[in-house]
């Protein structure tokens, strides 16, 4: 009995183990990814104490941050005996099986199908257009964001089925991992649990719990925090805060103004394509399309206040929040309806629809096109003849490769990049092509056992690097479990960690954060490494200012290079000796006179030992 319960259990879910291990590799991963090269460096000194001693950022981030309870995750792991990049790995995986069987189950809820669930998954794992503030709904990076995502996704679909409490208990253990990624969508459904609550005539404590829950995981942040003065101090003013905070280190998160114009565009257009989609659609029940509409006008909101409340009218509290985080839950509703628009339409036999709306929110600057699509969906009243839609298509086509994206380069990496996606489209979409396409239930197992010996040979074989040579360089591009960058800097890097002391402390330019992680020497400050703490972000200010010079909006990593590089010599010996800097990393056609000896050097790249207690 108990062996018969297996091999249903087995027939019913093996296609979802091919989903998984055939989307993880069409989708790829990327450890440590830029993101990371600030992460690893605190998770290193956690696990041995003796490294990055001196390092201001790492022995900041060692307090407690709304970072903890993720370091804590990882350190405990690695503690089991599994290696840090693997720790990475098997949370990454673990996440990205959450978030495609948690968007399956929203492409369920509203599609009523499953390939309404693959499609939903595709789309948003591989669209470009659709956000603001450079965020995602996900990624090929291991961050907190994505592991949080993970939660996320599932407390989305709880509450859209009304079960409040699991929402909200998910939201708040995506608090722990990523803050804003699980208070945001729970403040955000929190509109619809109101609204549901007054219209059904419920008990209030039907509010009141799933509320008390969030609060309680999100003080489990908040509260340590304030408790021990590293946030709300009175170190700053608001302005001051959001001149630091969001003008010079997060314009890209937190100043509207300063994002570029043409993303705007692409993002009103998309959000606008997304309300008439939902109009458009016959499927959804008017409450499911004024639940999707409820989120989507938060997020515009949203970034209506972020930018009252940060630009004009500064608000510390609104800066922090970085209200652009809204918008992939904006852009998950629209994904929503156009998943299910898809069986509709793939129900009604009109194709051409059908490969419209799955295809253009993967192409570059696609989502004028996809809002021209929504305008002529809406007119139509959703009859359109193929031969009609056939020239449509035409014309559409012409004027996104000659018009809005005529650069675009049709040679082998854009042959790749397609041929991924449509794996990537397969893999998603596999439960419904076995069950549309393949009838005889003998042919639909064996198929499924053999994709998935296929899918995990090939992912094992990648792993442990015994397969051909040609093989492991494709498997490598796609999945990076630790890349190590074969540069200049990097050799560089290396070779100081064998040469220098454990306890020495290097002046780099602030944009190279990749040195610390790969000499695994204290670095006196960079530009991404911001901490967390309010005294933190003003030592870091302090800090950038010795070794730069004053620095104004608008910055950025070029910027920063620009102002390392036409420091003279003297202003970074200087600087090294006010810092205590022992070593300061440079390029010889920068600095060239540094009143220290040669240490060492790699192609462009230049190390200077100096004397620090040297006054002349």
């Amino acid at each position: 009995m108990n062996l018969n319960l297996l091999l249903k259990w087995l027939k019913k879910y093996s296609p979802y183990g091919f989903v998984v291990t055939s989307t993880l590799i069409a989708y790829g991963y990327l450890f440590p990814s830029s993101n990371l090269t600030t992460h690893i460096p605190y998770i290193q000194s956690l696990l041995n104490p003796e490294l990055y001693k001196f390092d201001f950022y790492v022995q900041e981030a060692l307090q407690f941050s709304p970072r903890y309870y993720y370091q804590l995750l990882i350190t405990s792991t690695i503690n089991l005996g599994i290696s840090l990049p693997y720790t990475y790995f098997i949370y990454y995986v673990i996440s990205l099986a959450s978030f495609i069987f948690g968007l399956y189950a929203l492409g369920n809820k509203f599609g009523q199908s499953k390939l309404s669930a693959g499609v939903l998954a595709f789309l948003c794992l591989s669209s470009i257009d659709g956000t603001i503030g450079s965020v995602d709904l996900f990624r090929t990076e291991p961050i907190p964001a994505i592991f949080a995502m993970g939660m996320t996704i599932w407390g989305i679909y709880f509450c859209f089925c009304k079960k409040w409490f699991f929402g909200y208990l998910l939201f708040g253990i995506a608090c722990l991992l990523q803050f804003l990624v699980g208070l945001l969508p729970g403040l955000m459904m929190s509109v619809i649990l109101f609204k549901d609550t007054r219209k059904d005539h419920k008990s209030w404590t039907t509010v009141i719990w799933p509320m008390l829950t969030l609060v309680f995981f999100a003080s489990l942040v908040y509260i340590p925090m304030k408790l021990i003065d590293n946030t709300g101090t009175d170190i700053f003013n608001s302005a001051e805060f959001i001149h630091i905070y969001g003008y010079i280190r997060h314009p890209h998160h937190i100043i509207l103004s300063s994002i570029n114009p043409n993303k705007w565009s692409n993002f009103i257009f998309f959000i606008s394509a997304g309300i008439l989609f939902i109009k458009s659609s016959k499927t959804l029940k008017p409450e499911e399309k004024l639940n999707l509409l409820t989120i989507i006008t938060l997020s515009l909101l949203s970034l209506f206040l972020g930018y009252i409340f940060v630009e004009i009218f500064p608000v510390s509290l609104l800066a922090k929040l970085q209200l652009a985080r809204t918008t992939p839950f904006a852009q998950l509703m629209v994904f929503i309806v156009m998943s299910a628009l898809v069986n509709q339409y793939y129900k009604e036999k009109n194709w051409l629809i059908t490969v419209i709306l799955i295809l253009i929110p993967t192409l570059q600057d696609g989502s004028i096109i996809l809002f021209m699509v929504a305008v002529l969906i809406s007119t139509h009243n959703l009859k359109i003849k193929n031969k009609k839609l056939l020239l449509i298509l035409t014309v559409l086509t012409f004027i996104y490769f000659s018009i809005i994206y005529p650069s675009l380069d049709f040679s082998y990496t854009t042959f790749k990049s397609i041929t991924w996606k449509l794996l990537l489209f397969i893999s998603l979409t596999f439960p419904f092509i076995l069950e549309e396409f393949i009838r005889p239930k003998s042919i639909k197992y064996l198929s499924t056992f053999l994709l998935n010996c296929f899918s995990c040979t090939l992912l094992i074989l990648g792993l442990t690097k015994i397969a051909p040579q040609k093989f492991l360089y494709s498997f490598e591009n796609k999945i990076k479990i630790y890349q190590v960058w074969n540069n200049n800097l990097t050799k560089l890097a290396v070779r100081f960690k064998d040469k220098s002391s454990q306890d020495a402390l290097i002046l780099v330019p602030p944009f190279e954060d990749g040195f610390r992680l790969h000499s695994q020497r204290s670095v006196v400050v960079t530009f991404k490494g911001f901490p967390f703490t309010d005294r933190g972000i003003q030592e870091w200010l302090n800090r950038m200012t010795i070794i730069l010079g004053p620095i104004e909006y608008p910055i950025s990593l070029s910027t920063v290079n620009s102002l390392y590089s036409h420091r003279s010599s003297s202003d970074l010996f200087r600087a090294a000796q006010q810092l205590q800097a022992e070593y300061i990393l440079t390029k010889k056609d920068w600095h060239n006179q540094v009143d220290g000896v040669v240490f060492d050097q790699e192609g462009e790249w230049i190390i200077y030992k100096v004397d620090i207690n040297n006054s002349d």
